[in-house]
C-alpha cells in the first residue's frame, strides 16, 4: 500500500468517529423518561420522534441524531448546538458528517456507542437505508445495533413509516424494537410488579417475626 492510500484509508477512518458532546443549555426538565437499554419504535410520527430525542438532550443525555434531513435545517429548528448530526447522503457533504453506506453507518454508531454509554440516538431514515441497501442488510444492522444499545445501556429512538413498508417488514422490525405508545403500559407493569414483590416479601416477613 503505498503512502498516499494509507493516508486515505486514515482520513476515511477518521471520518467515522464521532466525539460526544451535550448540549450547552441543559436546564430542561425531561418530559419523556426512557428507560436505558432499549430501542422505541415510533410509528408515523417523524416529529414525536425528533421531540423525545431533544427533550432527553436537553435533559443532559449525549446524543446523536442520524438523518436524512439537512442538519443546518435540524440545528436550526431544534435549536441543537453541539450535538453531532449525520447525514444519510451519497452527496457532497462539505462540513457535515455524512454516512455513505450501511457499513459506514454502523461502525459510526459502534464507535460512538464505546464513548458515549448511557446516550440517546435517533436514527430517522430507515426508509432511505431500505430502499437504498435493502431490507434484509438494514434489518441485520437493526439487529446488531439493538445488542449494542442494550450492551452500552443507551437508547435508540427510530421513526417510521408503516406505510412505506410491507407488513412482514413491519413486524420484524416491530420485533426488534419497543412500540413508543407502550412506555406508560410497561412503567405501570413493572410498577405493579414491584408492588406485588414488596407486598409478597411483607408477607413473608411477617410470618419471620
Amino acid at each position: 500500500m503505498n503512502s498516499d492510500a494509507r493516508r486515505n484509508g486514515v482520513a476515511e477512518m477518521r471520518s467515522l468517529v464521532i466525539t460526544p458532546v451535550r448540549e450547552s443549555a441543559v436546564t430542561m426538565k425531561r418530559r419523556f423518561t426512557l428507560p436505558p437499554g432499549c430501542c422505541y419504535l415510533v410509528e408515523d410520527d417523524v416529529e414525536k420522534a425528533f421531540k423525545v430525542f431533544v427533550d432527553n438532550v436537553f435533559a443532559g443525555l449525549e446524543g446523536l441524531c442520524v438523518t436524512r434531513e439537512l442538519p443546518q435545517h435540524i440545528r436550526t429548528k431544534y435549536r441543537l448546538d453541539k450535538t453531532p448530526i449525520v447525514w444519510l447522503t451519497l452527496d457532497e457533504a462539505d462540513g457535515e458528517i455524512a454516512a455513505r453506506s450501511l457499513q459506514d453507518l454502523s461502525i459510526m454508531l459502534g464507535n460512538y456507542l464505546n464513548k458515549a454509554r448511557g446516550s440517546v440516538i435517533l436514527l430517522d431514515g430507515c426508509e432511505y437505508l431500505i430502499t437504498n441497501y435493502g431490507f434484509e442488510p438494514f434489518l441485520r444492522f437493526l439487529q446488531l445495533n439493538r445488542s449494542r444499545i442494550e450492551r452500552e445501556d443507551s437508547v435508540l429512538i427510530m421513526p417510521i413509516l408503516a406505510e412505506a413498508l410491507n407488513t412482514r417488514e413491519v413486524r420484524l422490525i416491530e420485533r426488534e424494537m419497543m412500540p413508543f405508545t407502550d412506555l406508560t403500559r410497561l412503567r405501570t407493569k413493572r410498577a405493579d410488579i414491584f408492588g406485588s414483590n414488596r407486598y409478597a416479601l411483607g408477607i413473608e416477613n411477617a410470618r419471620i417475626r
